[in-house]
């Protein structure tokens, strides 16, 4: 069974948002095609030998915004910390409290989150987006 239908909000990894939690829960009854199931040991094994291939190459010169939650327990926080410090344009965005899916917060941070989304795609677009050879920067979401 799919993760949202089994766990119990309280302590769930993905939001902390109630309603957008269920909202997921939801979407998977109405939708039960787009659940996703345990991986095989195949495709276990094929993601941890990309995921080592990408670890030794250096991130690429291109803008990158990156969001982290502050309660995250899903992905290892240092080696996005580590992989963003070292990406040329890259912006790391640390969101107290928040969990896995940022997207999926709660409104105020949906908002903020939203927002400078579109503002960094317009960045990029007219071409002010930052790129070059310094490491990332780490703003903390206030």
């Amino acid at each position: 069974d799919a993760y949202v239908s089994t766990a119990p909000f309280e302590d769930n990894t993905l939001t902390t948002d109630p309603a957008m939690f269920d909202l997921m829960r939801d979407q998977l009854a109405a939708h039960p095609e787009l659940a996703l199931g345990g991986p095989s040991l195949n495709w276990l094994h094929e993601a941890l030998s990309e995921m080592l291939t990408l670890s030794r190459m250096a991130s690429p010169a291109l803008p990158c915004l990156t969001y982290l939650g502050g309660n995250e327990r899903i992905v290892d926080h240092q080696r996005i910390r580590d992989r963003m410090a070292a990406w040329p344009g890259g912006q790391l965005q640390e969101i107290p409290g928040a969990e896995h899916e940022i997207l999926m917060e709660t409104d105020p941070i949906r908002q903020r989150t939203g927002g400078e989304i579109l503002d960094f795609f317009a960045a990029v677009a007219a071409g002010d987006a930052p790129t070059g050879d310094a490491g990332g920067e780490v703003l903390r979401f206030a």
